[in-house]
């Protein structure tokens, strides 16, 4: 049998319903499910059923009603129902993948994890998956008051928690403005809800609308106030500072100019130069992503290096660079913030506002990055410009297929130099700035 809370309450097996139909059995049936595995005593029931008003015949009435539902569960499945008696009550046995709310947990779980370990893609994947189960208010179609009072609640934060998780992932991969209105939707319902409004603050900020972020926090700042007598938290504080700190900052920054000195007497790579031409848009409508892949000595930093160098003055407000052979992005981002003259004691520590910080400081600005002997998508999203007009070329000997898919990027692989080609591309030529010439 099959169990779902996350909606109107249903019981499936072999893929039909299992009518369950009196309220007060489906009631009796959503506090045993809530509770699935667990023993739980006839008072519990009692009070889960009928509060603090029950009636003389509370418990012999429970013991009716668990007798009809073994009857059901009996008339449907093949095996023993598994609605047993266990001191000093009954216990509902549910095996893994029998229950949507099991399912869901172990998504979520899954999730979080990979967010943590930076599969932002994956995670993505995961809490979808995850709340594709919910199919409308759980159990919204029992009418025990006290039950629902209690467990409501409770699964609906379970909800929301995945939708931050998710909406959290989202932004590890770049989508800051594909998020805005359902964020702003977001906070419209739950006005309180502090995580959904850094979210909020952080997908304008990183979509170059940094007044917009401010003000979302000044209505939630004014809301908490009003209605609870509190300041923000610190972590949505922390990020209002944040892009306070990026606005003025961004006022009188330096340009970078950080390429690695490009390879005299370049020749070859016509084909893989016209590529990346053809990514320089007329009109930015978003950043820019070119990856260069393909075996180790094949020529990938010498291309990246000697385009770069050919359309800098494209990006009149800096052109950056890193090698990020074994370099961790919290590094990276320190190294490129203070190249814009961030003093290091404003530099946040944590990652995520590491890169809201850099990702303001790139808004409305033209800024070439090439990020160097990439190992894996990972490390290289938190390092993306994440407004119109900023464009990324990253390296890698690994496909990094997970930027090409979520992020967008253009994929362009270069196969070994020709005869002609290889007498320059043969030859490894030192560059100043990364361990090794790819």
């Amino acid at each position: 049998m099959y169990f779902m809370v996350l909606g109107p309450l249903e019981v499936r097996h072999d893929g039909r319903p299992v009518p369950v139909t009196a309220p007060m059995h489906r009631a009796l049936l959503a506090a045993l499910v809530l509770r699935a595995n667990q023993v739980v005593s006839v008072e519990w029931l009692i009070d889960q059923l009928w509060g603090t008003s029950p009636p003389p015949s509370a418990r012999v009435t429970v013991q009716n009603y668990i007798r009809r539902l073994r009857r059901l569960m009996h008339q449907h499945a093949a095996a023993s129902a598994p609605l047993v008696t266990r001191a000093p009550g009954y216990l509902l046995h549910i095996e893994r993948g029998q229950l949507d709310l099991h399912r869901f947990e172990e998504l979520t779980a899954q999730a979080r994890h990979a967010l943590a370990a930076g599969r932002a893609t994956r995670a993505a994947e995961l809490f979808r998956q995850a709340l594709a189960l919910w199919r409308g208010q759980p159990l919204a179609d029992v009418g025990a008051e006290e039950l629902c009072r209690r467990e409501v609640p409770r699964l609906r934060e379970r909800y929301l928690e995945a939708v931050t998780g998710r909406v959290a992932a989202d932004l590890a991969l770049g989508r800051h403005a594909q998020l805005v209105g359902e964020l702003q939707a977001l906070v419209d319902e739950y006005p309180l809800r502090e995580g959904f409004c850094g979210q909020l603050m952080l997908a304008l900020h990183r979509s170059g609308r940094r007044a917009e972020a401010l003000d979302a926090y000044r209505r939630t700042h004014a809301r908490l106030v009003e209605e609870l007598g509190v300041e923000p938290g610190p972590e949505l504080h922390r990020l209002h500072r944040t892009i306070l700190a990026g606005e003025a900052a961004r006022r009188a920054l330096p340009a970078p100019a950080q390429l690695p000195t490009d390879l005299p007497g370049f020749t070859g790579r016509a084909d893989a130069l016209r590529r990346l031409d053809e990514l320089l848009p007329a009109e930015p409508s978003g950043t820019v992503i070119a990856v260069i892949t393909g075996a180790a000595g094949v020529g990938k930093t010498r291309l990246a290096v000697h385009w770069a160098h050919r359309v800098a003055d494209r990006f009149p407000d800096g052109q950056l660079y890193v090698d990020l052979s074994y370099r961790a992005p919290s590094e990276v981002l320190r190294g490129f913030l203070a190249a814009f003259q961030v003093p290091p004691q404003r530099i946040p520590a944590e990652l995520d506002v590491q890169v809201g910080l850099y990702r303001s400081l790139l808004a409305g600005r033209r800024v070439l990055v090439v990020l160097d002997n990439a190992r894996h998508a990972g490390q290289v999203r938190p390092l993306l410009p994440g407004s119109p007009g900023c464009l990324a070329v990253v390296t890698s000997r690994n496909p990094l297929s997970g930027l090409v898919v979520a992020a967008g990027a253009h994929p362009i692989v270069l196969d070994p130099p020709t005869v002609d080609g290889s007498r320059v591309l043969g030859e490894r030529a030192a560059l100043p700035l990364g361990s090794s010439s790819t």
